[in-house]
Protein backbone atom coordinates (compact mmCIF):
# COMPACT_ATOMS: atom_id res chain seq x y z
CA UNK A 1 0.00 0.00 0.00
CA UNK A 2 1.26 3.46 -0.91
CA UNK A 3 0.23 6.81 0.53
CA UNK A 4 -0.47 9.21 -2.34
CA UNK A 5 -1.64 12.26 -0.39
CA UNK A 6 -2.93 13.09 3.12
CA UNK A 7 -6.30 11.48 2.31
CA UNK A 8 -5.41 8.91 -0.37
CA UNK A 9 -3.91 5.40 -0.28
CA UNK A 10 -3.27 3.17 -3.30
CA UNK A 11 -3.43 -0.64 -3.22
CA UNK A 12 -2.07 -2.21 -6.44
CA UNK A 13 -3.51 -5.72 -6.81
CA UNK A 14 -2.63 -8.42 -9.31
CA UNK A 15 -4.46 -8.10 -12.63
CA UNK A 16 -4.67 -10.10 -15.86
CA UNK A 17 -6.34 -7.23 -17.72
CA UNK A 18 -3.94 -6.45 -20.54
CA UNK A 19 -0.74 -8.32 -19.93
CA UNK A 20 2.14 -7.78 -20.24
CA UNK A 21 1.36 -4.03 -20.17
CA UNK A 22 -0.99 -4.01 -17.17
CA UNK A 23 0.01 -6.30 -14.31
CA UNK A 24 -2.02 -4.58 -11.58
CA UNK A 25 -5.33 -2.83 -11.04
CA UNK A 26 -5.16 -0.01 -8.50
CA UNK A 27 -7.70 0.24 -5.71
CA UNK A 28 -7.82 3.58 -3.90
CA UNK A 29 -8.88 4.39 -0.34
CA UNK A 30 -9.91 8.00 0.25
CA UNK A 31 -10.46 9.55 3.67
CA UNK A 32 -9.25 9.10 7.24
CA UNK A 33 -11.54 7.59 9.88
CA UNK A 34 -14.06 6.77 7.17
CA UNK A 35 -12.96 5.70 3.71
CA UNK A 36 -14.37 5.72 0.21
CA UNK A 37 -12.99 2.87 -1.89
CA UNK A 38 -12.52 3.36 -5.63
CA UNK A 39 -12.75 0.18 -7.74
CA UNK A 40 -12.47 -3.38 -6.48
CA UNK A 41 -10.31 -5.38 -8.87
CA UNK A 42 -10.91 -9.01 -9.73
CA UNK A 43 -12.61 -11.42 -7.34
CA UNK A 44 -9.78 -13.91 -6.87
CA UNK A 45 -8.91 -14.71 -3.27
CA UNK A 46 -5.36 -13.35 -3.35
CA UNK A 47 -6.57 -9.87 -4.27
CA UNK A 48 -9.37 -9.97 -1.72
CA UNK A 49 -6.99 -10.96 1.07
CA UNK A 50 -4.67 -8.14 0.09
CA UNK A 51 -7.52 -5.65 0.53
CA UNK A 52 -8.45 -7.22 3.88
CA UNK A 53 -4.86 -6.93 5.13
CA UNK A 54 -4.49 -3.31 4.08
CA UNK A 55 -7.75 -2.35 5.78
CA UNK A 56 -6.50 -4.09 8.92
CA UNK A 57 -3.26 -2.08 8.73
CA UNK A 58 -5.38 1.07 8.76
CA UNK A 59 -7.28 -0.12 11.83
CA UNK A 60 -10.34 -1.50 10.01
CA UNK A 61 -11.90 1.89 9.30
CA UNK A 62 -15.49 2.24 8.17
CA UNK A 63 -15.98 2.02 4.39
CA UNK A 64 -19.42 3.49 3.70
CA UNK A 65 -18.98 3.71 -0.09
CA UNK A 66 -17.35 1.72 -2.88
CA UNK A 67 -17.32 3.56 -6.21
CA UNK A 68 -16.89 1.65 -9.48
CA UNK A 69 -15.36 3.80 -12.23
CA UNK A 70 -16.88 1.70 -15.05
CA UNK A 71 -18.34 -1.66 -15.92
CA UNK A 72 -15.29 -3.73 -16.81
CA UNK A 73 -14.59 -6.84 -14.78
CA UNK A 74 -11.15 -5.83 -13.52
CA UNK A 75 -12.84 -2.90 -11.76
CA UNK A 76 -16.03 -4.39 -10.33
CA UNK A 77 -15.66 -8.17 -10.03
CA UNK A 78 -14.22 -8.07 -6.50
CA UNK A 79 -16.87 -5.66 -5.24
CA UNK A 80 -19.28 -8.36 -4.06
CA UNK A 81 -16.80 -9.75 -1.51
CA UNK A 82 -15.72 -6.29 -0.38
CA UNK A 83 -19.34 -5.23 0.02
CA UNK A 84 -19.99 -8.23 2.28
CA UNK A 85 -16.85 -7.47 4.28
CA UNK A 86 -17.39 -3.75 4.81
CA UNK A 87 -21.10 -3.17 4.31
CA UNK A 88 -20.20 -0.50 1.77
CA UNK A 89 -22.86 0.94 -0.50
CA UNK A 90 -21.75 0.33 -4.10
CA UNK A 91 -22.05 3.30 -6.46
CA UNK A 92 -21.59 3.55 -10.23
CA UNK A 93 -22.67 5.85 -13.04
CA UNK A 94 -26.28 5.28 -14.03
CA UNK A 95 -25.22 4.24 -17.55
CA UNK A 96 -23.00 1.43 -16.20
CA UNK A 97 -25.16 0.11 -13.35
CA UNK A 98 -27.27 -2.35 -15.37
CA UNK A 99 -24.21 -3.84 -17.05
CA UNK A 100 -22.50 -4.36 -13.69
CA UNK A 101 -25.62 -5.78 -12.05
CA UNK A 102 -26.12 -8.26 -14.89
CA UNK A 103 -22.94 -10.07 -13.81
CA UNK A 104 -24.30 -10.97 -10.36
CA UNK A 105 -27.20 -13.08 -9.08
CA UNK A 106 -28.33 -10.12 -6.96
CA UNK A 107 -27.93 -6.47 -7.93
CA UNK A 108 -24.54 -5.19 -6.80
CA UNK A 109 -24.99 -1.44 -7.39
CA UNK A 110 -26.98 0.19 -4.58
CA UNK A 111 -27.22 3.68 -6.01
CA UNK A 112 -26.15 5.56 -9.13
CA UNK A 113 -24.04 8.62 -9.80
CA UNK A 114 -24.23 11.36 -12.40
CA UNK A 115 -21.93 14.15 -13.50
CA UNK A 116 -21.36 16.71 -10.74
CA UNK A 117 -22.46 14.54 -7.81
CA UNK A 118 -20.38 15.16 -4.69
CA UNK A 119 -19.61 12.83 -1.79
CA UNK A 120 -18.32 14.42 1.40
CA UNK A 121 -15.72 12.34 3.21
CA UNK A 122 -13.21 13.25 5.94
CA UNK A 123 -13.96 16.94 5.56
CA UNK A 124 -13.28 16.77 1.83
CA UNK A 125 -15.41 16.66 -1.31
CA UNK A 126 -15.15 13.96 -3.96
CA UNK A 127 -16.72 15.05 -7.24
CA UNK A 128 -18.03 12.71 -9.93
CA UNK A 129 -16.95 13.62 -13.47
CA UNK A 130 -18.70 11.80 -16.31
CA UNK A 131 -15.97 10.96 -18.84
CA UNK A 132 -17.35 8.74 -21.62
CA UNK A 133 -15.01 7.38 -24.26
CA UNK A 134 -13.50 4.22 -22.80
CA UNK A 135 -17.06 3.23 -21.90
CA UNK A 136 -20.34 5.12 -22.08
CA UNK A 137 -20.70 5.63 -18.33
CA UNK A 138 -17.06 5.89 -17.33
CA UNK A 139 -16.39 8.31 -14.48
CA UNK A 140 -13.37 10.07 -13.07
CA UNK A 141 -13.32 11.50 -9.55
CA UNK A 142 -11.75 14.70 -8.25
CA UNK A 143 -10.65 15.25 -4.65
CA UNK A 144 -10.29 19.02 -4.54
CA UNK A 145 -8.66 19.30 -1.10
CA UNK A 146 -5.73 17.07 -2.16
CA UNK A 147 -5.89 18.11 -5.84
CA UNK A 148 -5.97 14.45 -6.86
CA UNK A 149 -7.75 13.20 -9.99
CA UNK A 150 -8.79 9.53 -10.11
CA UNK A 151 -8.97 8.61 -13.79
CA UNK A 152 -9.98 4.93 -13.93
CA UNK A 153 -9.17 3.77 -17.46
CA UNK A 154 -9.51 7.20 -19.06
CA UNK A 155 -5.84 7.94 -18.42
CA UNK A 156 -3.45 5.23 -17.27
CA UNK A 157 0.16 5.21 -16.14
CA UNK A 158 1.30 2.73 -18.78
CA UNK A 159 0.85 3.27 -22.53
CA UNK A 160 -2.52 4.62 -23.74
CA UNK A 161 -6.06 3.31 -23.30
CA UNK A 162 -8.63 1.48 -25.40
CA UNK A 163 -11.16 4.00 -26.72
CA UNK A 164 -14.66 3.04 -27.87
CA UNK A 165 -15.91 6.51 -28.88
CA UNK A 166 -13.14 8.89 -29.92
CA UNK A 167 -15.32 12.01 -30.05
CA UNK A 168 -16.54 11.44 -26.50
CA UNK A 169 -13.06 10.53 -25.34
CA UNK A 170 -11.42 13.72 -26.59
CA UNK A 171 -14.23 15.87 -25.20
CA UNK A 172 -13.78 14.16 -21.84
CA UNK A 173 -10.04 14.89 -21.87
CA UNK A 174 -10.77 18.57 -22.49
CA UNK A 175 -13.29 18.50 -19.64
CA UNK A 176 -10.64 17.19 -17.23
CA UNK A 177 -8.44 20.22 -17.97
CA UNK A 178 -10.97 22.32 -16.04
CA UNK A 179 -9.81 20.72 -12.79
CA UNK A 180 -6.61 22.07 -11.15
CA UNK A 181 -5.31 18.61 -10.29
CA UNK A 182 -1.69 18.04 -9.33
CA UNK A 183 -1.70 14.23 -9.33
CA UNK A 184 -3.40 11.61 -11.47
CA UNK A 185 -4.30 8.31 -9.82
CA UNK A 186 -4.98 5.83 -12.65
CA UNK A 187 -6.52 2.38 -12.45
CA UNK A 188 -3.38 0.87 -13.99
CA UNK A 189 0.22 1.95 -13.62
CA UNK A 190 1.92 4.47 -11.33
CA UNK A 191 0.58 7.73 -9.92
CA UNK A 192 1.51 10.64 -12.21
CA UNK A 193 2.54 14.17 -11.29
CA UNK A 194 1.73 17.32 -13.32
CA UNK A 195 -1.79 16.23 -14.17
CA UNK A 196 -2.48 19.00 -16.67
CA UNK A 197 0.57 18.12 -18.75
CA UNK A 198 -0.39 14.43 -18.82
CA UNK A 199 -3.95 15.21 -19.95
CA UNK A 200 -2.61 17.42 -22.74
CA UNK A 201 -0.14 14.68 -23.72
CA UNK A 202 -2.99 12.19 -24.10
CA UNK A 203 -5.04 14.66 -26.14
CA UNK A 204 -2.15 15.56 -28.44
CA UNK A 205 -1.26 11.89 -28.92
CA UNK A 206 -4.74 11.18 -30.28
CA UNK A 207 -4.63 14.17 -32.62
CA UNK A 208 -1.22 13.03 -33.89
CA UNK A 209 -2.57 9.51 -34.50
CA UNK A 210 -5.51 11.00 -36.36
CA UNK A 211 -3.16 12.96 -38.61
CA UNK A 212 -1.17 9.77 -39.29
CA UNK A 213 -4.36 8.12 -40.53
CA UNK A 214 -5.20 11.03 -42.83
CA UNK A 215 -1.64 11.15 -44.18
CA UNK A 216 -1.65 7.38 -44.81
CA UNK A 217 -4.93 7.61 -46.72
CA UNK A 218 -3.65 10.48 -48.84
CA UNK A 219 -0.67 8.38 -49.90
CA UNK A 220 -2.29 4.95 -50.01
CA UNK A 221 -5.70 5.84 -51.37
CA UNK A 222 -8.45 3.40 -50.37
CA UNK A 223 -7.30 1.36 -47.35
CA UNK A 224 -8.93 -1.06 -44.92
CA UNK A 225 -8.63 -0.51 -41.16
CA UNK A 226 -6.27 -3.49 -41.03
CA UNK A 227 -4.03 -2.00 -43.71
CA UNK A 228 -3.98 1.30 -41.85
CA UNK A 229 -3.10 -0.47 -38.61
CA UNK A 230 -0.15 -2.24 -40.25
CA UNK A 231 1.02 1.01 -41.83
CA UNK A 232 0.81 3.04 -38.62
CA UNK A 233 1.46 0.58 -35.79
CA UNK A 234 3.43 -2.36 -37.18
CA UNK A 235 6.90 -0.98 -36.48
CA UNK A 236 6.22 -0.03 -32.87
CA UNK A 237 3.74 -2.68 -31.71
CA UNK A 238 3.90 -6.30 -30.57
CA UNK A 239 1.73 -8.49 -32.84
CA UNK A 240 -0.28 -9.61 -29.80
CA UNK A 241 -1.84 -6.15 -29.70
CA UNK A 242 -2.76 -5.85 -33.38
CA UNK A 243 -6.45 -6.50 -32.66
CA UNK A 244 -6.65 -3.70 -30.11
CA UNK A 245 -4.67 -1.38 -32.40
CA UNK A 246 -7.11 -2.02 -35.26
CA UNK A 247 -9.98 -1.25 -32.90
CA UNK A 248 -8.36 2.12 -32.16
CA UNK A 249 -7.97 2.82 -35.87
CA UNK A 250 -11.70 2.14 -36.24
CA UNK A 251 -12.51 4.55 -33.40
CA UNK A 252 -10.50 7.28 -35.11
CA UNK A 253 -12.09 6.53 -38.49
CA UNK A 254 -15.59 6.72 -36.99
CA UNK A 255 -14.77 10.18 -35.63
CA UNK A 256 -13.24 11.34 -38.91
CA UNK A 257 -16.21 10.07 -40.89
CA UNK A 258 -18.69 11.87 -38.64
CA UNK A 259 -16.69 15.04 -39.20
CA UNK A 260 -16.74 14.54 -42.99
CA UNK A 261 -12.99 14.10 -43.23
CA UNK A 262 -13.06 10.51 -44.52
CA UNK A 263 -15.57 8.28 -46.26
CA UNK A 264 -15.76 4.57 -47.03
CA UNK A 265 -16.82 2.04 -49.63
CA UNK A 266 -18.12 -1.46 -48.95
CA UNK A 267 -20.44 -2.86 -46.30
CA UNK A 268 -21.50 -6.14 -44.74
CA UNK A 269 -19.28 -9.01 -45.87
CA UNK A 270 -17.55 -6.79 -48.42
CA UNK A 271 -14.20 -5.36 -47.31
CA UNK A 272 -14.62 -1.79 -46.10
CA UNK A 273 -12.08 0.66 -47.51
CA UNK A 274 -11.65 4.20 -46.21
CA UNK A 275 -10.41 7.20 -48.14
CA UNK A 276 -10.00 10.95 -47.64
CA UNK A 277 -13.29 12.62 -48.53
CA UNK A 278 -13.45 15.06 -51.43
CA UNK A 279 -14.22 17.91 -49.02
CA UNK A 280 -11.09 17.16 -47.00
CA UNK A 281 -9.00 16.80 -50.15
CA UNK A 282 -9.95 20.33 -51.20
CA UNK A 283 -8.64 21.87 -47.96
Amino acid sequence: MMRVSPRVYMIPISSKTFQPLYTTTNIYLIGQQELVMVDAGYAHEESYQQVVQELQRLGNPSVPYLIITHGHRDHFEGAEKIKRLTGAKVLAHYQEADLINSEFSQALVDDTLKDGDILEIAGAKLETIHTPGHSIGHICLYLAEDRVLFTGDHIVGISTVVVMDMIDYLESLKKLLNYPAQKICPAHGPVMEDAGAKIKEYYEHRLAREQQIIDALRVGGHMTPHQLMLKIYAVELDERFYGVAEQQIMAHLAKLEKEGQVDHTGAGTEAVHFYVSSLRALR
